[in-house]
């Protein structure tokens, strides 16, 4: 009986907590997999609760899909996104019927930005997480108004800051104050069905060519460079630089040296002329693969520099060519034996497996074209490099290749020409591209950061793939290269930073995946009054779903807590939820009544002041007052007091309701645009009127201006009330410590 009450308890909260939002139906062509279901529902709950969404889903697990799947409930869609996957989402549209607005990132970093629309979907997200840049401000104007859904398998490359600043496209300043209760809301990441995708063999490192004697040393000992007018020196980021080329390959290597030349003697030229150009000049000269042109210096060049400084620089500057003429002549001899090396341990891994896939991914394109010139002689072999296709059967067209590559591709033919076996290609095709009939990936070196691995691994590694395992490989890096470039231990420092940054997302993907088998107990309802159980666990403590009022109607929540003696700590946050999920899976056991009124009495108290702790927390924390949100609220908040004490009487009203929205706005947080604007009005207008009308804009932006379907209104704040009520309780007792046996052969006494 108590086993029956404690399964049916456990269902009514996983029921409560996951709602009975996964219910999509067929999109068009596709049908969506119970986990891209739960992802559309927590998106859903995000874009309600905070105006838009990070969908953080792994690669392979069809966000393209999910992401479909929320845009039907609007009637106009903008879809922003890297020119590479503009054809893989014109098939995704047509086969979900539905249609969409595409705007490239590449257009964003040209200044484009004229489409709106309700909803704005961001695939590959991370390419725009810099703020500096000119397509995050086009993106960040884009989004002004409208629902935000960022799709990024990867969205913190280097450090949380890229996280935050794609948050902030929607959130504003509130991205980098998030609570951990907060993000695992707003970040959906899902835990993948690991029989729905194929197992991945990491197989022993491939061998390349042997060290080549004094490379290392040439690198230590290569002179500072002379850098452009607006640079700087940057010698250990040069020495790193190269490092890098030559882990790829020597032909890596050698492109990397041959360029610094030939922008060293375009340099050289405008020192010359005694002009000291900066790096938008330099980029007026022309470098091909073997020659510069060089422009007109007088024209294009920078600054005058005088004559005591000019031969200073020029020394500098050969000092420098000369170590790299000196280090290219050192590989000059060993770049052909290493390419050699290098295809032939392709080659075989192509023999192992003849009826299977490859594809080789390399960060350098010199290293893409070589081993393409090597192996262009054998069936099947194409590179892409860019927008150019390289093949030596005849000419295929970027579109052909990876069509042959994805999963309807068939398997390859031993005796036709056509038949793509092996696709070299540089990092540019390692994101959004589905090449699920691949079979087998080889790093040709290894990206900068564990984000770039993932992408390329979750090319191959998709629900669409029909093998159920793939081979992950890679090269040896030389010896000599390791110190200077310390891949694992910068591997290693980005994978804690990615994993910290999501690990309450990650954590409430766990809980839901695990209250998702909870909801298979005893289909069986319960009566009223019978929502409670207690089970056997490791430690004391419950789970609760809990109805919540609110603003904008009820909402459920799943609270936990752990029992430290009398009392109680009660905690909404996944990760400590997620513990005590697991550890509630025991036998049912009687309902300790005291500490269940112990409970009942924390979860109240817990109800009563939530509403004070989210708003004073958020509005008075000292974090919050030192950042720029809180700056920006405290300056605005100085100037419409002012303009409130010096406005007549009947002029007063019309500017505290502007006051109000305006507090709550910021407080619920808005796109970094609006927040640009708003400094913009408080710092840059004049009079009261004009920063009232300036303010209102910012809060409005399209009221006046252009719109092909207008944005839904964001939803007014959810201020937390006070009120609540206790939809199921799972109370875990910890079970007794098991009877100690007495050693064999030891008397009755000494067991006691």
């Amino acid at each position: 009986m108590n086993r029956d009450r404690a399964d049916r308890v456990r269902r009514e909260i996983a029921r409560a907590a996951l709602g009975d939002g996964i219910r999509d139906g067929p999109l068009g062509e596709f049908t969506l997999l119970a986990g891209q279901r739960e992802s559309a529902a927590r998106v859903r709950a995000a874009i309600a609760e905070f105006g838009g969404a990070l969908l953080a889903d792994a690669p392979g697990t069809g966000k393209t899909v999910v992401a479909l799947a929320v845009a039907r409930s609007y009637e106009g869609v903008v879809v922003v996104l890297p020119a590479a996957v503009r054809d893989q989402w014109t098939r995704a549209l047509a086969r979900a019927g539905r249609s969409a607005r595409i705007v490239t990132l590449e257009a964003l970093s040209r200044g484009a930005c004229d489409a709106r629309a309700p909803l704005v979907i961001v695939d590959e997200a991370h390419q725009a997480r810099t703020p500096g840049a000119r397509r995050y401000a086009a993106l960040a104007r884009l989004c002004t108004g409208a629902h935000v859904l960022l799709l990024s398998a990867t969205p913190v490359v280097n450090r949380r800051s890229d996280r935050d600043a794609l948050l902030a496209l929607f959130l504003g300043a509130r991205a980098s104050a998030l609570t951990r209760q907060e993000s695992a809301r707003v970040i959906v990441r899902g835990v993948p069905d690991a029989r729905l995708r194929p197992a991945v063999e990491r197989g022993e490192p491939l061998g390349g060519a042997p060290d080549v004697p004094g490379i290392a040393a040439a690198l230590r000992a290569l002179p500072s460079a002379f850098p452009a007018r607006d640079g700087a020196p940057a010698h250990a980021l040069v020495r790193i630089t190269l490092a890098l080329a030559w882990c790829s390959s020597l032909a890596a290597l050698d492109g990397a040296l041959r360029r610094r030349l030939q922008r060293g003697e375009a340099l050289g030229e405008a020192l010359g002329e005694g002009r000291w150009p900066d790096r938008a000049a330099l980029r007026a000269w022309i470098v091909g693969e073997d020659g510069t042109q060089l422009a007109f210096t007088s024209l294009l060049a920078g600054l005058p520099v005088p004559d005591a400084d000019l031969h200073a620089a020029r020394s500098v500057l050969e000092a420098h060519l000369g170590a790299v003429r000196e280090l290219r002549r050192l590989i000059g001899a060993h770049v052909d034996a290493d390419t050699r090396r290098r295809a032939g341990a392709i080659r075989d891994v192509l023999r192992s497996r003849p009826s299977e896939r490859a594809v080789v991914f390399a960060r350098h394109a010199d290293t893409v074209r070589a081993l393409f010139r090597a192996l262009r002689a054998a069936p099947g072999v194409a590179a892409i490099v860019g927008a150019r296709v390289y093949a030596a059967a005849g000419r295929w067209t970027r579109r052909e290749v990876l069509a042959a590559l994805t999963a309807a591709g068939s398997a390859p033919s031993a005796t036709d020409p056509r038949a793509v076996r092996l696709l070299l290609t540089t990092d540019l095709l390692s994101e959004g591209v589905d090449l699920a009939a691949v079979r087998t990936v080889v790093h040709a070196d290894l990206p900068w950061t564990p984000a770039r691995l993932e992408q390329r691994l979750g090319r191959i590694t998709r629900v669409s793939s029909a093998s159920g395992t793939v081979r992950e490989l890679r090269f040896r890096l030389p010896r000599g290269a390791r110190p200077f470039v310390r891949l694992a231990e910068r591997l290693r420092d980005k994978r804690e930073v990615r994993r910290v940054s999501l690990e309450a997302p990650t954590a409430l993907g766990e809980l839901r995946r695990l209250l998702g088998e909870w909801c298979g107990l005893h289909p069986e309802g319960i009566g009223e009054g019978e929502a409670v159980a207690a089970v056997e666990g490791g430690r004391a403590g419950f789970l609760a779903s809990v109805l919540v009022g609110g603003p904008q109607g009820d909402r459920v929540r799943l609270l936990g807590g752990v029992l430290v003696g009398t009392t109680v700590r009660v905690s909404s946050d996944p990760r400590r939820l997620l513990r005590l999920a697991r550890d509630a899976g025991g036998r049912g056991v009687r309902v300790p009544r005291r500490a269940e009124a112990a409970v009942r009495d924390a979860i109240a108290q817990w109800l009563a002041s939530r509403g004070a702790r989210a708003l004073v927390g958020r509005l008075r924390s000292p974090a919050r007052r030192r950042s720029r949100a809180g700056t920006l609220e405290a300056a605005l908040a100085g100037r419409f007091a002012r303009m409130l004490a010096a406005a007549p009487m009947v002029a007063r009203a019309p500017i505290a309701e502007l006051d109000r929205v305006l507090r709550r706005t910021l407080e619920e947080g808005v796109g970094v645009a609006t927040e640009t604007a708003l400094w913009s009005a408080l710092r840059t207008s004049g009079s009261d009127g004009e920063l009232l009308e300036r303010v209102r804009g910012a809060l409005h932006p399209r009221a006046s201006g252009p719109r092909d379907d207008p944005p839904p209104a964001r939803m007014a704040p959810r201020h937390p009330g006070g009120d609540g009520r206790i939809l199921a309780l799972l109370l875990v007792t910890r079970a007794a410590d098991p009877p100690r046996r007495a050693p064999t052969g030891a008397p009755p006494s000494a067991s006691r």
